[in-house]
């Protein structure tokens, strides 16, 4: 609950809260904002940038595990390049594939017309 001092022009504030932790500043900031909105109060310590950037370094300290291997750089950007060389031949796969289909939608409404109006009088079939 809340267990900070209450203060006479306090209003809608409850003596049972709840208190909820998250990690993510713009939900918490979220949050804020629609308490502040709606006449409540909120607050806590929300983590500015350089606080995040500090904590993720500790964390990345205090972590178990073996270390960064030396060529991990490299390895990644030999990565991003084979991927960015897939990406370019499937996009100018897909280039050539909605290319040939207009060529193909440009031969067919040229062989059938599809614009064109159908004659206005049939000739009867015989037999009826």
């Amino acid at each position: 609950g809340w267990q900070a001092g209450y203060k006479p022009t306090d209003e809608h504030l409850g003596r049972h809260g709840r208190v909820l932790e998250v990690l993510s500043e713009h939900m918490c900031q979220g949050w804020l904002e629609g308490y502040v909105l709606t006449g409540r109060h909120g607050g806590g310590r929300m983590s500015l940038p350089d606080r995040r950037e500090n904590e993720v370094r500790r964390l990345l300290a205090h972590r178990p595990g073996r270390p960064v291997p030396a060529d991990l750089a490299e390895r990644a950007g030999l990565l991003g390049t084979r991927l960015l060389r897939r990406r370019r031949a499937l996009l100018a796969a897909a280039w050539l594939v909605l290319g040939a289909a207009a060529v193909a939608l440009a031969a067919w409404a040229l062989a059938t017309e599809p614009w064109s109006v159908p004659p206005p009088a049939t000739s009867p079939t015989g037999g009826w």
